[in-house]
């Protein structure tokens, strides 16, 4: 007996779409968001606590974060009408 192929389909470029998410695009949204507040943060070189101060979480709570949990970590990110997101990064001097 021979090996099955595999049996794949095409992408459509937003996997929360493909997987039937009620709000795809937003959920997208929210998981760029967090890829680009987490490669900020690793860019910088801080600590988790340094970061969780600077998000306002907890060290465990950004520990997710950075090992992609993000969904367990954050309870929600409001990407309503105009959604906004605000980080701050401190300087090397603070």
């Amino acid at each position: 007996m021979s090996p099955r192929k595999p049996v794949f389909e095409r992408s459509s470029g937003n996997v929360f779409a493909d997987l039937g998410f009620d709000r795809p695009d937003e959920e997208l949204a929210k998981a760029q968001i967090i890829l680009k507040i987490v490669g900020l943060l690793r860019g910088r070189g801080l600590t988790q606590t340094a970061a969780g101060h600077l998000l306002g979480l907890p060290q465990p709570k950004v520990s997710l974060l950075f090992r992609g949990y993000p969904f367990l970590a954050l309870s929600s990110i409001d990407c309503g009408p105009a959604p906004t997101v605000q980080c701050r990064v401190p300087s090397a001097r603070e």
